[in-house]
């Protein structure tokens, strides 16, 4: 079973595998499928494809588990009722007398048999995508900044406080201790030294993912009461952005602390449950991590909201001169609301992603167009268009991940790796495409190889026509690659897992003018040859066919070449370095893209009538039992 949680993930045999609680993936939610499709793959070549063809961001679930000798793939579109019908309390008898009327699914469900994998199974996928205006490939925006395609290429998450104990509030007010703000802004100081000094090893301008920079100084604590900064805060920022580097603040778009003066205002614009209740019932004032009373979530329908959050992004850019936004569990943790106050449909409906979409697009509008950058937590294609750039977190420090997101959407969007303190990790986010993001907890456990480091930035640089503007196409045959056994922090599985991955981790990519792209990224102390079988089929150029040939290591490149395409492609790359192979016909390369479709397309109108019981309810044989 092919499921695109996170990046992609294959489940092996699921028909005795599966058990409660993996056969279920709520959308939209980052940490749930990424994309709306799922394929089985009957090992024999082909396999049973299931997508909902949906560019408005529905509510659903979608579920696929075993029944007996059977195994069943089903998607959970949730009905929509007008506020003032909704009936509340699903527990309660139902009452037949209230008519909940007529639905139309919106959008249309398909399935059917496809030859292929689970590659073939996105491409099919991707085709439709490709269609929809929403989800337009990165070289065609004019709405994100080129500095953070081409200038900043590598994210650093730090603090914005000393690391020491501090106690930032005394009575619920800043702490105005002459020795705790001499802390602070020598604290600042010393960051924005640190990241001038890495740039100028570099040679590449960084950013700053600015954690722990606001009014409290602790991690998940009295959000959204962020304001004033920490003493040294807009100096560091201003040093920073003075030497050419960008600063990203951490900003909680969900999560709202009872404790905080805003509450009274808040308090109507949080989600409410199905009983009634909203989920933060008083002040506690505690971290989210030590205590969840008192933490509720906001409902993105609300207009006082957006506004709140747009005015905390305008303070940061106007009074604190940031030049990007981070917007954290944007996606990341979709629930219903069921407040009729709000105004949106009760359960289901997409005022969720419609929500979160519109809060975005405020954020957007308070910089020029081609001067923004915003990036969210976790991916999904729900934040393509919406934000520029996706922080995976969870899934990117596992190298058999399938690439099932970026097969689809790797010309779309920008991601984030996470660094995991190896230099075969800094060689797998190359080769995937990924924007370098290193974590302070990962350097301080272990720096990364600056060598190495350096080799891997300069060389995306080069290859931006493929690393960031091009197509994911299907991995190299690389069973003939000598392979090593490595541990990777696996944050999913919370434990240090052994690997066997390849010497060079190496992708294939097609430019938007139609080149091939062909990356390698060697982790090893000694020089490595690559040798593979060419694929006429997923990238296009049949052997025989003369093309030209560039080669760029390091971030350099060669004069271009002829060179004719043979049955096997082969390649050198040199110690903990990369290289870009490219390769242009006279026309554009061709590849075959998936399967073919699946034809059969289940959609339409589902009547009600005063017998149904329509309301939400986990219990319901309406949802689960498939009706």
């Amino acid at each position: 079973m092919a499921l695109p949680l996170f990046c992609g993930s294959i489940c092996r045999n699921p028909r005795k595998t599966l058990v409660a609680g993996q056969e279920v993936s709520n959308y939209p939610m980052s940490s749930g499928l990424s994309f709306q499709m799922m394929y089985y793959d009957d090992s024999c070549g082909g396999g049973l494809y299931f997508a909902a063809y949906d560019t408005d961001d529905y509510h659903k679930t979608f579920a696929c588990r075993p029944e007996g000798e059977s195994f069943r793939m089903f998607n959970i579109h949730y009905a929509e009722t007008m506020p003032e019908r909704a009936v509340m309390n699903y527990r309660e008898p139902f009452d037949s007398t209230t008519p909940f009327g007529v639905w139309k699914l919106p959008y249309p469900v398909v399935t059917g048999t496809i030859h292929g994998d689970w590659y073939d199974a996105a491409k099919v996928y991707r085709r439709w995508s490709l269609k929809q205006e929403r989800w337009k490939p990165l070289a065609e925006r004019r709405d994100v900044a080129e500095r953070f395609r081409s200038e900043v290429l590598a994210w650093l998450s730090v603090w914005g406080r000393p690391d020491h104990p501090i106690q930032a509030l005394v009575d619920g007010r800043p702490n105005t201790d002459p020795k705790f703000i001499t802390d602070c802004r020598t604290a600042m100081d010393r960051l924005a030294d640190k990241v001038i000094g890495m740039q100028n090893e570099l040679g590449v301008k960084l950013g700053v993912h600015l954690y722990m920079w606001y009014k409290s100084g602790e991690m998940d604590l009295r959000y959204p009461d962020y304001f004033p900064a920490l003493p040294g805060v807009r100096e560091g920022i201003a040093k920073i952005r003075a030497a050419g580097g960008a600063v990203m603040p951490y900003v909680n778009v969900l999560l709202f602390d009872a404790s905080t003066p805003q509450y009274a205002q808040g308090k109507p614009c949080f989600k409410m449950n199905s009983s009634g209740e909203i989920t933060a019932t008083g002040p506690w004032g505690h971290s989210l991590y030590h205590s969840f009373g008192g933490w509720g979530s906001m409902c993105f329908a609300t207009e006082w909201w957006q506004n709140y959050i747009t005015e905390v992004y305008r303070q940061l850019k106007d009074d604190y001169n940031c030049d990007a936004e981070y917007m954290d569990l944007l996606f990341s943790s979709q629930s219903f609301c069921f407040d009729k106050r709000h105004g949106h449909t009760i359960p289901g409906g997409n005022y969720f992603g419609k929500g979160g979409r519109a809060l975005t697009a405020r954020v957007k509008a308070l910089r020029p167009a081609g001067r923004s950058y915003i990036v969210g937590e976790n991916v999904g294609e729900t934040y393509i268009g919406t934000v520029d750039g996706q922080l995976v977190a969870l899934p990117e420090n596992d190298p058999t991940t399938p690439a099932m997101f970026d097969s689809v959407y790797s010309d779309r969007t920008n991601l984030l790796g996470v660094y995991q303190c190896s230099d075969a990790h800094l060689c797998f986010m190359l080769a995937r495409g990924r924007v370098f993001y290193l974590s302070g907890d990962a350097m301080k456990a272990k720096a990364p190889n600056m060598t190495t480091l350096r080799n891997m930035l300069h060389t995306r640089r080069a290859a931006l026509e493929f690393l960031h503007d091009g197509e994911l196409l299907r991995q190299p045959d690389l069973s003939g690659i000598e392979h090593v056994r490595d541990k990777w922090w696996v944050v999913l599985k919370n434990a240090e897992v052994e690997y066997s991955i390849p010497v060079v981790f190496t992708e294939v990519y097609r430019s938007p003018a139609g080149a091939i792209g062909l990356v390698f990224a060697n982790h090893t102390d000694r020089e490595q040859t690559v040798t593979f079988p060419w694929n006429v089929r997923d990238w296009g150029y049949p052997v025989g066919l003369q093309v030209k040939r560039s080669e760029c290591i390091g971030g350099k490149w060669g004069k271009a070449v002829d060179y004719v395409i043979g049955e096997k492609f082969s390649v050198t790359i040199p110690p903990k370095n990369a290289a870009v192979i490219k390769l242009a016909g006279d026309k554009p390369s061709n590849p075959i893209s998936g399967a073919e479709e699946p034809v059969a397309t289940a959609a339409g109108t589902v009547s009600l009538d005063n017998r149904d019981d329509g309301r939400f309810n986990p219990d319901n044989p309406m949802y689960w039992g498939g009706k």
